[in-house]
């Protein structure tokens, strides 16, 4: 048989333009305006400096969008210059102005965010066979390079508008655009079952256009509208889904389909059988989807604690102390030939951590390991099962 992966590509893009602007009052407090530049609903991890006068080290910092206090980290303090990320849920199009204040009577309430992109304007890929393009804005201009140079692609797309090509075996490519697209990898053929081609892979947002093979799940964390359409405007769903509620379909027929919610879901999707190694993606604290056999968490940061529940289970919570230290669950423990298998689970974290999903077998295939600050530079991971597929 041969085993091949549906690989998603994630890369960090700058679609937003922030403005800072001094306001005088009786407490120390900064106006800093952030856009999202885009026509669709966007959650960002936003980072930012501004110039806090008079900050002194001792000083705490919050950050407030309108009445309500926002996730903030503190990136680097270099004398005034304070460098501050933080998290924003975006409407399309839409500008926000965030108070950034510090002082000795500011509460401390900061916390770890790690949350990657998953639209770009520049990637660098490695695979073989299908690569799929979405573009995220009208008049944009995509050009796709093998790593000589050679022009594979060439187009000015607008926006939903997809194209595609075939990559020759293990292929290096590069992509560049002006503006975002969405890119996807995937090795997948059919007929799915019979070419034991499995995997599937996750996202986490509000608004996605995605090639899907053949099944998809979508998780709600609060309760939310959905409506999943391909692009004829077929529409496959629409209705509404509860805190904590799963849609899911494990028969689309392959295409371009998509899925707009009212706030921020978790989505996985793909072919899953027995051949699966995968990372999903939730919101800044939990996670909230299904596992396809054992479930792995793993630390990004020390001391953190994770608590873990399935449909039938609460788990005792677990501290992690160091960064790479994991915790598996045996979740599926039955598994037939051709059959999706899965159980709902949700796990809750005190600091940002990895989750795993595998199957009853390995995979040969790979997924792209998201960097812990985004430079590219710190990666802190675990590898899935390893077999010799030649020697079976």
């Amino acid at each position: 048989m041969v085993r091949t992966k549906l690989l998603f590509l994630l890369i960090f893009v700058l679609v937003f333009t922030w403005i800072s602007v001094p306001v005088v009052m009786s407490y120390s407090e900064i106006s800093v305006e952030i856009s999202n530049n885009l026509s669709f609903p966007l959650e960002k991890s936003v980072q930012f400096s501004v110039e806090l006068p008079g900050f002194k080290v001792s000083n705490n910092i919050s950050v407030n969008g309108g009445p309500a206090k926002l996730p903030v980290e503190i990136v680097k303090v270099a004398n005034n210059i304070v460098t501050l990320k933080s998290l924003l849920e975006f409407k399309a199009s839409e500008k926000k102005r965030l108070m950034v204040r510090y002082g000795d009577d500011i509460s401390k309430e900061y916390t770890k965010i790690f949350k990657p992109d998953f639209i770009g304007n520049y990637f660098i890929g490695f695979g073989s066979d299908n690569l799929y393009i979405v573009s995220m804005a009208t008049q944009n201009s995509v050009k796709i390079s093998d790593s000589k140079g050679k022009v594979l692609l060439d187009k000015t797309l607008g926006l939903n508008e997809t194209a595609g090509l075939i990559l020759g075996k293990d292929q290096t490519f590069e992509i560049r655009s002006d503006k975002p697209v969405f890119a996807e990898l995937s090795s997948l053929k059919l007929d799915y079952v019979r070419n034991s081609s499995d995997d599937t892979t996750s996202v986490y947002g509000s608004y996605f256009t995605i090639f899907i093979p053949k099944e998809i799940f979508v998780s709600a964390y609060k309760n939310t509208h959905i409506k999943i359409q391909n692009l004829k405007g077929e529409v496959v769903f629409d209705g509404d889904l509860p805190e904590r509620g799963v849609y899911s379909n494990l028969s689309l027929k392959p295409d371009f389909y998509t899925i707009e919610t009212d706030v921020p879901v978790s989505i996985q999707f793909g072919y899953s059988d027995d051949n699966i190694y995968t990372i999903f993606y939730g919101n800044l604290n939990s996670f909230k989807g299904v596992s396809f056999g054992d479930i792995i968490y793993s630390s990004l940061y020390p001391d953190t604690t994770v608590t873990f529940k399935t449909k039938d289970k609460i788990y005792d919570s677990e501290n992690l102390k160091t960064p790479g230290d994991y915790s598996l669950k045996e979740v599926v423990k039955e598994f037939s030939e051709e059959t999706t298998e899965y159980e709902f689970v949700y796990i809750k974290f005190s600091a940002p951590v990895f989750i795993y999903s595998n199957s009853s077998s390995g995979n040969t295939g790979g997924e792209q390991i998201p960097s812990i600050d985004g430079s590219g530079k710190t990666f802190v991971f675990r590898t899935g099962k390893i077999y010799n597929f030649d020697s079976i």
